[in-house]
């Protein structure tokens, strides 16, 4: 007799909701969220499914977690895009989307919603669909999920952890499976809306798809597709908490008791002004009105760097970092999908498809081009009378003078990205019940970025040096005697000399905002832009079946063999070119890179049905990959699981995975910017060109993989439907491929005298001695991870309580451990710290609880992140061991705050019979209308918090 078999009615119920209770209490209030670890499918979904996880067709319970995500659980979400839902579960970390687009700013992945696992970036994540590569969205092989059909997602198998030696390359972090529905009956639609509560971020969305069945069946035929968009959201200063300028500062050495750095509201910068200020010298500080009359800027002394802390009663609107940049970026989005299938015979089937997908979006740049610092000499036209005297008393020969022309135009960088993909497969039967199945796959994105109001560096250093000719008329001054032209690098004067441009337009850098410079804007202000063209063709066979039976069942074992292409061009402008604008300068360039593959996976059964022993199988992969370009590598994996019993299952898995360089990693010579560098031979400082070029010597990155846990599914009569899964991984990744910084090179060849750091500089005969640095991609870091990942889910009859419906809970947590990368420094020390910068919550988690009441049905789900560190380099006074503010690393406070955001959905099924379905539903989104907190907006669009506050969606599904 089971223990629980005379508990009463009401005690049993009230035991599991303890049980439950005191699980997801484990899950989410220690935790924050895990990605569920497990093998098998939510509640109401088919038991036996083909294991994302595995090659074998048996439906062989792969030793490697996997989470499943399935359509109910999408719906709930009422998602624009698939990974408004994955980025959801903790394992993922949101690193792109229309909501980060600040930090992608120019890079041609504005808008695109790339899926990263682990935070190690959307590279060493794999992207399948339907189990194939999907063809790459952007020119370093990742995939952008806008382009797959939401209304057509079955369910989402991601599996956490690493994976090559079944799926290849890319899949350290873990792989991805979207796996679309395969047949249709009729017409199925979602028709919705949403709309913030402050009248902003509006966002219609259809998804329509129809399938039907020809020839007695033989022949099926499914095509639907999504349309979206989203008009947006402005700028900070939309919301109240933006209004109030939050920001970080750095405070000078005469700060007395205070923190080095200090997190602060009313931050705005002070190296530039809207009129103009003085940034040097002995007459810092002197700004200048819209009138051109000067006045003294108010510092209070207290800080270095560029920003200020200024009274709120004196606020400058605009003239912060971020002024410009949107809370969520406008975006229009298509995606559509045709797939045929066709039985030949019962034991052959053929099928194909054709994916068209497209996005387009723009975002605005918080600075760039708005901030400028120039030199202005004594014979500037523009120059007020007050400031030239003050020069001739302080026998000063020229003035650095910052301004944020609030006039200049926005820079917006427009990206449009459209991919085709074609599929076709066959699939069949040999030996009666051998599964062989047959692939090929071409693909193309063509993807198109365009930055609007980007200046040539030598045409506006030109136009800010207005002199008056023989005539008195303001006009451009000669190149020899230019200020700006002798204090930068070589190569823009001389481009200037080159290319000179008889139609320079004085520009006036002393108050005049408000317009009236448009013909001056006119003349240096360009526009960078590239294409780019990303092809993907494969080919794969692979066959499946059992080549013997031992005393435990089954030996399952699969073979296969792949082969890849993939290719990319890109062309810049004509300004890249030469190198002629302030940054972005897109260059030309192409490359391809060929793999050939081939792969085995066997499944043992060891024992079944012995003491201790219900079940023991081991599960082995081995693949050999061979790159055209960097070189063969073999990938391993070998695991088991051990079911002690129906509600015990341990699984422990062991993986040798690897990441090849992708084609920009390898062949891009890199966007040419320029930035601050010092000669620390000599002492001197200026700008330089400089940018990140690929290495065609680059090696694949080379990953070791543990993941080990145990799951608990009691079946002891009212237990029974009870899961809990807990899941340890370890990941470690060497020769992380990286690049170092423009300062390091120099410091590296200057100072540690390292003569292979020549080849990266180009030498001229300026002060600063060097006209050009290349940051070159190399096999430099090694990256770590580990953490702990939990599920607990139940279904809950409330009938037990004289209640009617249906409680259903489920309950995801993730624990990080450590998230480290090591990079040797150019003092030859070692950098090995928690994620550099802004670490992630070490805790993160989710609780979906669902009530079912007939043709009803509510959802409250709740999203759950630990505080973190802002810099995990700095020290708090949440530290109280170490806290010292008279140390260069303090600050005021070093934590975002832990976050619990809730979303409530209901559904209603007016009618769900026949075949035919009709179901109207709402959403609300951050349900309680919580603000970020302060700290969110020194790191825009790099947040784990909301930045929209409440939102709604309604919509109506539909099935006929």
């Amino acid at each position: 007799m089971n223990q629980f078999e005379n508990t009463p009615a009401n005690g049993r119920q009230l035991f599991r909701f303890a049980l439950l209770a005191t699980t997801a209490g484990l899950a989410v209030l220690i935790a924050g969220s895990a990605t569920a670890q497990t093998t098998q499918p939510g509640p109401g979904a088919v038991e036996e499914v083909v294991v994302t996880g595995s090659r074998i067709a048996n439906g062989f319970r792969a030793p490697t977690p996997v989470t499943v995500v399935d359509q109910k659980a999408v719906e709930r979400r009422a998602p624009a895009s698939i990974s408004d839902v994955l980025n959801e579960l903790p394992e993922f970390r949101q690193t792109s989307g229309p909501g980060q687009t600040q930090r992608l700013f120019g890079g041609g992945q504005g808008g695109q919603n790339l899926i990263d696992l682990r935070g190690l970036g959307a590279v060493r994540t794999l992207i399948l669909v339907d189990g194939d590569r999907f063809t790459p969205t952007g020119t370093d092989g990742t995939i952008d999920t806008n382009m797959v059909p939401t209304g057509l997602v079955d369910r989402v198998d991601v599996v956490t952890g690493g994976a090559s030696a079944a799926y290849g390359s890319d899949a350290v972090a873990g792989v991805v499976n979207l796996v679309l529905k395969n047949k249709l009956d009729g017409l199925t639609g979602n028709v919705q809306w949403g709309l913030s509560q402050r009248g902003d971020n509006f966002e219609p969305l259809v998804a329509l798809a129809w399938g039907r069945s020809f020839m007695s069946d033989r022949l099926h035929v499914m095509i639907g597709g999504d349309y979206n968009e989203n008009h947006g959201v402005g700028t900070m200063y939309v919301r109240d908490w933006g209004k109030k300028e939050p920001g970080a500062l750095t405070l000078s050495a005469n700060r007395g008791n205070q923190a080095n750095q200090i997190i602060s509201n009313f931050v705005e910068l002070d190296n530039v002004t809207p009129g103009g200020i003085i940034t040097a010298g002995p007459l810092k500080g002197v700004a200048f009105r819209n009138d051109g009359t000067p006045y003294n800027f108010q510092y209070t002394g207290l800080f270095s760097g560029a920003t200020e802390q200024v009274d709120p009663a004196q606020v400058n609107y605009g003239n912060t970092e971020y002024s410009r940049m949107p809370l969520r970026d406008p975006y229009e989005r298509t995606a559509t999908l045709a797939k045929a299938q066709f039985e030949i015979t019962p034991d052959l089937v053929a099928s194909m498809s054709y994916n068209y997908g497209a996005l387009f979006t723009h975002t605005n740049s918080g600075t760039c081009c708005a901030n400028m610092t120039y030199l202005i000499s004594r014979d500037n036209a523009f120059l007020p009378a007050p400031i030239l005297n003050a020069m001739i008393a302080n026998n000063l020969q020229t003035i650095s003078v910052g301004r944020r022309d609030p006039a200049y135009p926005t820079s917006v960088s427009g990206n449009r990205t459209e991919t085709h993909a074609f599929a076709a497969g066959l699939k069949g039967k040999v030996f009666t019940d051998w599964n062989w199945d047959i692939g090929f796959t071409n693909g193309l994105t063509d993807g198109t970025v365009a930055l609007s109001a980007t200046p040539r560096n030598a045409d506006q250093a030109a136009a800010v040096y207005a002199v008056r000719n023989a005539q008195g008329q303001i006009t451009c001054g000669p190149v020899a005697t230019n200020p700006n032209f002798n204090n930068q690098a070589a190569d823009v004067k001389a481009l200037y000399i080159k290319n000179l441009n008889t139609g320079c337009v004085p520009y006036n850098m002393f108050g005049a905002y408000g317009g009236g410079q448009e013909n001056s804007y006119n003349y240096f202000v360009s526009k960078a832009s590239k294409n780019s063209v990303a092809k993907q063709t494969t080919a794969e066979i692979n066959l499946a079946g059992s080549p013997m039976t031992l005393p435990a069942g089954e030996v399952s074992l699969a073979v296969g063999a792949g082969w890849r292409k993939d290719e990319v061009s890109e062309v810049g402008c004509d300004d890249c070119l030469k190198n002629a604008l302030f940054n972005q300068n897109f260059p030309t360039w192409g490359g391809s890179n060929t793999v050939k593959e081939l792969y085995s996976e066997v499944g043992v059964p060891l024992l079944k049905d012995v003491a201790f022993f219900q079940k023991l199988d081991f599960n082995a992969a081995v693949r050999r990959t061979s790159y055209q370009i960097s070189g063969d590598v073999t990938t391993w994996k070998a695991g088991g699981t051990w079911d002690v019993n129906d509600a015990l299952r341990f699984r422990i898995t062991r993986s040798r995975d690897i990441r090849a360089p992708n084609l920009s990693e390898l062949f891009n010579p890199g966007a040419t910017g320029r930035g601050n560098v010092i000669n620390k031979a000599n002492g001197n400082s200026g700008t330089i060109a400089s940018g990140t070029t690929g290495s065609p010597t680059l090696v694949p990155e080379i990953a070791d993989t543990l993941t080990g846990g145990v799951v608990f599914q009691p079946k002891w009569g009212f237990t029974n439907g009870f899961r809990l899964s807990v899941d340890y991984y370890n990941i470690d990744i060497a020769g992380v491929i990286g690049s170092i910084s423009t300062q390091d090179v120099l410091d590296r060849l200057l100072v540690q005298k390292l003569s292979e750091y020549e080849q990266y500089v180009t030498r001229d005969n300026t002060p600063l001695g060097f006209a050009r640095v290349v940051t070159p991609n190399l096999n430099l870091n090694s990256q770590k991870v580990d953490g702990i990942d939990i599920e607990a889910s139940d279904r809950i009859p409330l009938d037990s309580f004289n209640l009617p419906g249906r409680l259903e809970v489920r309950a995801l947590a993730s624990w990080l451990d450590d998230l480290r990368t090591i990079q040797v420094l150019s003092t030859g020390a070692v950098s090995d710290q928690d994620s550099a910068g802004f670490a992630p919550p070490e805790w993160q988690g989710t609780v979906d609880l669902t009530y079912t009441l007939n043709a009803l049905s509510v959802n409250l789900n709740t999203k759950l992140k630990s505080a973190t560190l802002y810099q995990s380099t700095a020290i708090g006074p949440d530290n109280t061991k170490d806290y010292n503010p008279a140390n260069t690393n303090s600050i005021n406070q070093n934590q975002w705050p832990a976050s619990i955001v809730y979303r409530l959905n209901a559904s209603y099924d007016i009618r769900n019979n026949d075949g035919k379905k009709l179901q109207v539903y709402g959403v609300i989104d951050n349900l309680m209308d919580k603000d970020p907190p302060i700290i969110a907006i020194t790191n825009l669009g790099n947040t784990y918090y909301d930045m929209i506050g409440r939102s709604f969606k309604v919509g109506v599904r539909f099935q006929y």
